[in-house]
């Protein structure tokens, strides 16, 4: 009985270390805030999509429906850091997501966004843990007054 109940324990504390580790709830360092400014930062989207943010220059968020803390966290916008030589690396594991095998076309442009100010900056977020691929996340309704070009199509 008491194996039982260890082991459901594990399994519950396993579930919370995966919640909170997906959860974008850090604050982005001052040197990556330096560094997003100095080369700017990558978001992946549809074409359809993609004509839409050229269109309008701006970026509309989105409420998560993954975990229970991310659907608490209103809406986001997902970043990474542009790293040349993680490009393709980047793409491919996007598209071995759930949103990319079911949506065709989800994540077939990269947008490189620059001309992120201070104030921008304030609301960007990442996540620690065991899901470590360092996205920049923003947390608004929508990002706007920022310099959006396409930098690869698929």
């Amino acid at each position: 009985m008491i194996l039982i109940i260890l082991f459901i324990i594990f399994v519950l504390f396993l579930l919370l270390i995966m919640t909170f580790s997906h959860a974008p709830i850090f604050k982005i360092s001052k040197d990556r805030i330096v560094q997003i400014k100095k080369y700017g930062l990558l978001h992946f989207t549809s074409k359809e999509n993609a004509k839409t943010i050229i269109e309008t220059t701006k970026l509309i968020g989105t409420k998560s429906n993954m975990s229970f803390l991310e659907k608490r966290l209103g809406k986001m916008i997902w970043f990474y850091d542009n790293m040349p030589k993680q490009l393709e690396c980047k793409h491919n594991c996007l598209k071995k997501k759930y949103k990319a095998q079911n949506q065709k076309g989800a994540y077939d442009v990269c947008l490189l966004v620059t001309n992120l100010n201070d104030d921008h900056l304030k609301k960007f977020h990442t996540r620690k843990g065991l899901i470590n691929d360092s996205p920049s996340v923003y947390f608004g309704d929508e990002l706007n007054n920022v310099k959006i070009t396409i930098l690869k199509r698929w």
